[in-house]
């Protein structure tokens, strides 16, 4: 679940591969190949995650089911940000409350 993703779970599966379950395009694989450094303050962590694709399926930004051999699955909110030589690039940023 969302919640169990943290930023110390992302930070040891970069450079794996995650799933986009997309409802049109059926199922895309993308790379984690960065997660940015944790940002805390008293309220919030902080932190995002860059993804590569595969540049014959771009994605459009929304929600979609992202599922992880590791991790399991969950939705994420991607935003495509970029295109590269080898692939697009798709961001997810997290800003948990904390309790």
């Amino acid at each position: 679940m969302l919640q169990d993703w943290t930023h110390e779970l992302f930070a040891k599966h970069v450079n794996t591969n995650f799933v986009v379950q997309h409802p049109r395009l059926g199922d895309v694989t993308l790379e984690l190949i960065t997660v940015s450094e944790l940002r805390e303050t008293p309220r919030q962590r902080m932190f995002s995650l860059t993804f590569r694709g595969p540049l014959e399926r771009p994605l459009e930004q929304g929600s979609l089911r992202v599922v992880h051999a590791g991790m399991g699955s969950s939705v994420l909110f991607l935003v495509p940000v970029g295109r590269e030589a080898d692939g697009f690039r798709y961001e997810a940023v997290f800003n948990n409350l904390v309790k």
